[in-house]
């Protein structure tokens, strides 16, 4: 069996978040909610640990600079950010991945 590709691991990771925000999102029992917080953190932990803290940036249409994926506008040029244009970096070095 091959190992999944940079591409396949980040859109299995995201999946995986989502489900995540889900299950956190849903009306829980007190015991099971306590559970699916424990779950979330150390799901949080163990991606940061593998794979460092990695920041998505948008790249603006409008200027070509990059904003916080958060923002629903460039931070430069104030223009509405689309999604989809994303670059991503370690917060530590600011490589690009």
């Amino acid at each position: 069996m091959s190992q999944p590709s940079d591409v396949e691991t980040r859109g299995m990771i995201e999946a995986f978040e989502q489900q995540l925000r889900l299950l956190c999102e849903r009306p829980l029992d007190p015991g099971t909610w306590a559970a699916a917080l424990a779950l979330r953190d150390s799901w949080a932990r163990f991606v940061t640990a593998a794979f460092g803290t990695i920041v998505r940036l948008q790249v603006c249409s409008w200027c070509s600079r990059s904003s916080s994926q958060a923002g629903p506008r460039c931070m430069f040029c104030w223009h509405r950010l689309r999604g989809g244009n994303y670059i991503e970096t370690t917060a530590d070095t600011g490589a690009t991945r």
